[in-house]
Order: structure tokens, then sequence, then C-alpha cells
């Protein structure tokens, strides 16, 4: 179940990294004076992102895509919540069972798991 438990936890980093990922492609569609006022980005990031959002196929594309990817990212937590409910989400029981990262992420992200638990106090 351990083992379990940090395939899911890999795979919601690799979710996060693909929706930030999408998020700044998305950030390509606008104007570049107003991207900067967002984030600093240099002209050949902005060019690239561009790129990007044109292999990716467009705005409607790469929200789709963004969209596909957090439902995805929700469903995952929901798995991941109901195997750490079974474990009665004891978070320190994972400390040594989990690599350093996966259980650092577990860590961080307590409270967006607990909104996916039911009744469950997380110690």
């Amino acid at each position: 179940m351990n083992q379990e438990i940090g395939k899911l936890i890999d795979e919601c980093k690799r979710l996060e990294l693909e929706i930030n990922r999408l998020l700044l492609t998305q950030l390509s569609f606008y104007p570049i004076w107003m991207i900067r006022k967002i984030i600093r980005i240099s002209e050949k990031r902005v060019a690239e992102l561009i790129e990007e959002g044109k292999r990716l196929g467009g705005p409607r594309e790469v929200q789709k895509k963004c969209n596909q990817a957090e439902e995805e990212y929700n469903k995952i937590l929901s798995e991941l919540a109901e195997l750490l409910e079974e474990k009665g989400f004891v978070i320190e029981q994972f400390k040594n069972q989990l690599s350093k990262g996966q259980f650092n992420w577990l860590n961080s992200k307590r409270t967006k798991i607990k909104e996916h638990l039911k009744g469950i106090e997380i110690i």
C-alpha cells in the first residue's frame, strides 16, 4: 500500500508540473506588456511559450488540456485521500516509508488532501 501511495504522490507531482506548464503557456496568448506585468520573463522565454501554445493547438486547446490535467489531479488526490484514510491519515507514520521528496510533498499538501476527506482529522 505504501508503494501505491508513493506512486500516487509522484503522479500528483507530475500533474502539478504539467498544470503549471500549461498555465504559463496560457500567458503566451496575452500581449507581452501584460505578461510582463504579471511575471518577470525574457523575450526568449515568451517566444518559447508562444511556440508551445501554437504547438498545443491554441488557447482553447491549452485551456482544455489544463482542465483535463486538473480533473485528473483531483481524481488522484481523492484516491490518495482514500488510501490515507485507511491508514488513519497520521502523516508522521509515512516519514520513513516514503522518499524524502514524497513525504515533504505529502506534508505540504495535507490541507489540499484534507479537502478530499470526509470526517478525518489530520494529525
